[in-house]
């Protein structure tokens, strides 16, 4: 008798072994998809059309579940998910996957509905954005994928992730809550590690020269990892930070520190010639101060204004 093994999953709960007469010996073949009967004519028939009334009398239903969830119903034994799901909780129905839809089967009306009911209740999806793809480049993305599905899926699969199919996004489903602890830990991975560029805005291109120069000791420490590179802008007042963004966050709040600790002044003369004088005397007369280490001084050229708007004027 062709039968499939949800089908024959759900008779089993539905009193399948106290149906069978004494005399008759059936054996379900998995791989055949067929339920053997072996006894008198009798005994056959009688357990063949309770059998057949089972089935008949059987409702099924195509649930309406999100592409995500499909795929996690998909990636798992029906039978097994469907005892998980179903029929642990006392509800006599399974679930297969019928033209790319899940289709549940239940022994009456009432079961078909707590079934759906429950299908919508303890299974999830969680979409999880990714900003920077490099991030799924490394090492430490695959070991935690791998850690991650093995501690979720050793005893039994509990969710599906999908890192794969999408560009931009990362899809997590299954069991409510493994979804949701298992999309927390790979949100504060995605969040520590995505590459970020932060601007750090100065007053002037003194301040950018002075903790370039001056204060090299201070900050070096946060280039010594592959984490986080600096770029001191040669014109503009700007010190650019781009890395990982836990690396990122806090080298801007640093030299931002740093910035602000520092006192910065501007010397505006309108005198003619007096930009062509410091250009070819300054630097001669100013030597002997900027030995020291507690300062420097910048010729601000226009396209080198701060926040303030100062500037050297002829």
């Amino acid at each position: 008798m062709e039968m499939s093994p949800a089908i024959y999953s759900l008779i089993e709960q539905d009193g399948l072994k106290s149906a069978v007469p004494p005399f008759l010996h059936i054996d379900y073949r998995k791989d055949l998809n067929k339920l053997v009967f072996s006894g008198s004519r009798i005994d056959t028939i009688t357990f063949k059309n309770w059998v057949l009334e089972k089935q008949i009398n059987m409702k099924q239903k195509s649930l309406k579940t999100d592409h995500s969830i499909l795929k996690f119903l998909r990636s798992v034994d029906c039978v097994e998910m469907s005892r998980e799901l179903f029929i642990s909780h006392g509800i006599t129905a399974v679930y297969t996957i019928e033209n790319g839809d899940v289709v549940v089967i239940g022994s009456t009306e009432r079961a078909l509905a707590e079934a759906e009911k429950r299908v919508n209740m303890v299974l999830i999806s969680k979409s999880l954005t990714i900003e920077d793809k490099s991030v799924l480049q490394l090492l430490q993305w695959l070991d935690l994928i791998s850690s991650l599905e093995y501690l979720y899926t050793a005893k039994m699969r509990t969710l599906f992730i999908d890192w794969s199919t999408y560009e931009d996004k990362l899809i997590v489903s299954g069991f409510r809550e493994p979804v949701i602890e298992v999309s927390e830990k790979i949100e504060c991975f995605i969040e520590k590690h995505t590459t970020i560029e932060e601007t750090v805005c100065v007053k002037s291109h003194a301040v950018v020269k002075f903790i370039k120069d001056k204060k090299t000791q201070h900050w070096q420490h946060l280039i010594k990892s592959d984490k986080m590179k600096e770029s001191f802008d040669s014109v503009r007042p700007w010190i650019k930070l781009s890395g990982e963004r836990t690396s990122v966050e806090s080298a801007v709040t640093f030299f931002k520190s740093l910035a602000d600790a520092l006192y910065t002044d501007t010397l505006i003369i309108k005198k003619a010639g007096a930009k062509e004088y410091f250009m070819e005397q300054g630097k001669i007369m100013l030597s002997m101060f900027v030995k020291e280490d507690g300062f420097v001084v910048v010729l601000q050229e226009d396209d080198m204004l701060g926040e303030e708007n100062d500037g050297f004027s002829q």
